[in-house]
């Protein structure tokens, strides 16, 4: 074998099963954080000319719109939103802390190898929906994508090289995220 090959690593059946297990808690997750996002803003009742209106605003300078005048079937609207707000806060929460004890584990396996700030990076891109359509990755960081695809490791110093992954927008034609994403 030549000195600057890359050889590849199988993942055990106990890296691969925590890796899977991993994806579909964080898949639930995504699931659960954009159904978060539709709750942004909050649901009242708005007094206007002795008449009381319920209001959805969408953001915090209070711009939204109104739901009707105040009648049994808004004070349902109003009841289900809250309720359903709350639930999805809680789910999500739920979420966040399984990934946690999740994130242990990948590193207590050595399954944990993509640099923390590209994680942060294309954890905030996917929450926003953006790999896959606009945005791809290349370059060094990409090579992890393909590892996870393949289930295999690439020991290799090409992954030792800071600083040579991209991120990589184009707003002419969607692009893909990559391998298994």
């Amino acid at each position: 074998m030549k000195e600057n090959s890359i050889a590849p690593i199988e993942m055990s059946a106990n890296q691969r099963r925590i890796f899977i297990d991993t994806l579909q808690i964080y898949d639930a997750y995504t699931e659960a954080y954009r159904k978060n996002r539709s709750y942004r803003g909050g649901m009242h009742w708005k007094k206007a000319k002795d008449r009381e209106y319920l209001f959805r605003t969408r953001d915090r300078y209070g711009y939204g719109k109104s739901l009707g005048l105040r009648t049994p079937e808004t004070e349902v609207v109003l009841e289900k939103f809250r309720s359903g707000k709350q639930a999805s806060k809680e789910r999500l929460a739920s979420f966040r802390e399984r990934l946690r004890e999740q994130a242990r584990l990948c590193k207590a396996v050595s399954i944990q190898r993509v640099p923390r700030i590209v994680t942060g990076i294309l954890r905030i891109l996917d929450q926003h929906q953006l790999l896959g359509r606009n945005v791809t990755v290349i370059g060094t960081n990409a090579v992890y994508a393909y590892e996870a695809a393949a289930g295999v490791f690439l020991d290799s110093p090409i992954l030792a090289t800071p600083g040579h992954g991209h991120l990589v927008g184009c707003p002419f034609a969607p692009v893909s995220g990559g391998p298994g994403r």
